[in-house]
């Protein structure tokens, strides 16, 4: 490390790429999937930029990318979009530090892990003697290669997640330590070759939120300046699937934390194999017709566009249709043509294989995406009994806001259908109630019916 610097001499370069692969999914993820910005705009949505400039640092924004869950990346495609960022490392000149914010379950077509093959990529320009600090996603599928390029490596604490604003601001607080302290630390890591059914990791709920102190505990009492547990995403077919813990710190102190938490980890895994609640989608839907005087959120788990399901499967809907579920709304399903062909009907009528004819009743050519962008065109329709909107890009519903940009009220109707696995925060906050369904798809959260092929010996299903 060169002489300690303080802030005002500090140059920091920031750049973040972000996709959760899904390796079930039949939807490819290319380069105009992703929401991209720029140079200065990227301060509007990276914390970490206040933080550094705070201190006095002069920061090098490269490009913010983030896309919904999908399928893998083609290589060429990836290859692309990383070298935007490797030649504006390279015409940064010299840094102080690189930070990073990434998911952490990115995988490409011929490559393996996204986020890997980028530090690598990153680290040929400016060699070993600068920290690196990586702000990741909970469900990241961790290489255990990774501590070998970062030496700050944190993750969310929570799912469904709200703490992504404070783990890139305390991300960058790390590296700034690093820097004025002219450490480079190797992070401890280890695996415990288990995949988790993702979706039912509450980390609010035990036995999870034991886990959670136990890391906070550890920290106040600064045993080690960071210490994270990555459970994966559990519908990637790749050796990286399984739960990682991380911690920076002294070398014996980390290896003992994480020592603790491996312990703590698989006392509570049994949890996880014996409570499986779930319900079948017609036993979801028959439970939430009886529950009164409250909006029920019901999870078309198996079509969960933000694990990287397509979001085109009509099942739900005609099983309300067949059912005669009524004051409904299915929350959306990404038909691109039916949508287009419905936007051009006006107040007419388009028809739904299986589910029967529908009425347009309104549309709109901006839906709010889930990160705040624009979806597109989306088209609300009935039947008289159950609403629907159709979407023209996939597109996950997680919070009023989205509903209201179509000009719907979630919480007017009994039951509305999403496209999700766990409820999000701000669905949460309506007083809703959520019932997961185990439906069949690229998502489904019965891991048993997948095909893997690809997962390290001895990794175990729960």
């Amino acid at each position: 490390m060169p002489q300690s610097l303080c802030g005002k001499d500090m140059r920091i370069f920031v750049g973040s790429l972000q996709q959760e692969t899904n390796t079930f999914s039949t939807v490819g993820c290319r380069p105009e999937d992703f929401d991209i910005v720029r140079g200065e705009a990227m301060a509007e949505r990276t914390p970490a930029i206040g933080i550094f400039r705070e201190k006095g640092a002069e920061v090098i924004p490269s490009y913010y990318a983030i896309a919904v869950p999908s399928g893998r990346m083609k290589k060429g495609d990836f290859l692309m979009m990383v070298r935007e960022m490797e030649e504006a490392l390279r015409d940064a000149g010299k840094v102080d530090a690189v930070w990073l914010y990434l998911h952490g379950a990115m995988d490409v077509e011929e490559l393996g892990s996204g986020e890997l093959y980028l530090l690598k990529t990153l680290r040929a320009v400016t060699g070993m003697s600068i920290p690196y600090a990586v702000a990741l996603d909970f469900h990241a599928n961790l290489s255990p290669e990774i501590v070998r390029y970062a030496n700050v490596i944190r993750g969310y604490r929570t799912a469904p997640h709200r703490d992504m604003k404070q783990t890139q601001e305390q991300t960058a607080r790390l590296l700034i330590a690093c820097v004025e302290g002219r450490c480079l630390p190797t992070p401890c890591m280890e695996v415990i070759p288990v995949i988790l059914p993702g979706d039912r990791v509450l980390t609010d709920c035990e036995p999870f939120a034991s886990v959670n102190r136990l890391m906070d505990e550890m920290e106040q009492r600064r045993e080690v300046m960071s210490v994270s547990v990555f459970i994966g995403q559990n519908w990637a077919d790749t050796p990286n699937n399984h739960i990682s813990i991380v911690a920076i710190g002294e070398e014996e102190n980390a290896s003992r934390c994480v020592g603790l938490l491996r312990e703590k980890l698989y006392k509570i895994l049994p949890h996880y194999r014996t409570n499986q609640e779930g319900a079948s989608p017609a036993e979801a839907l028959e439970k939430a017709r009886k529950i009164k005087g409250k909006t029920v959120f019901l999870s078309d788990s198996g079509d969960n566009t933000t694990a990287g399901a397509r979001g085109n499967r009509t099942d739900m809907l005609s099983l309300c249709v067949s059912m005669d579920v009524d004051h409904t709304l299915v929350a959306g399903i990404c038909l691109p043509d039916l949508c287009r062909e419905a936007m051009t009907e006006g107040n007419g009528s388009i028809e739904i294989g299986g589910c029967g004819k529908f009425t347009v009743m309104k549309s709109t050519e901006q839906l709010r995406g889930w990160d705040g962008e624009n979806c597109g065109n989306a088209v609300l329709i009935s039947d008289g009994k159950r609403d629907v909107i159709l979407t023209e890009r996939r597109c996950a519903f997680v919070s009023p806001a989205q509903f209201a940009s179509l000009g719907v009220d979630c919480k007017n109707y009994e039951i509305v259908v999403v496209k999700l696995g766990y409820l999000w925060p701000e669905l949460s906050q309506t007083g809703g109630l959520s019932i997961i369904a185990v439906s069949d798809g690229e998502s489904c959260t019965d891991l048993h019916r997948l095909p893997y092929r690809e997962l390290a010996e001895g990794t175990v299903l729960l």
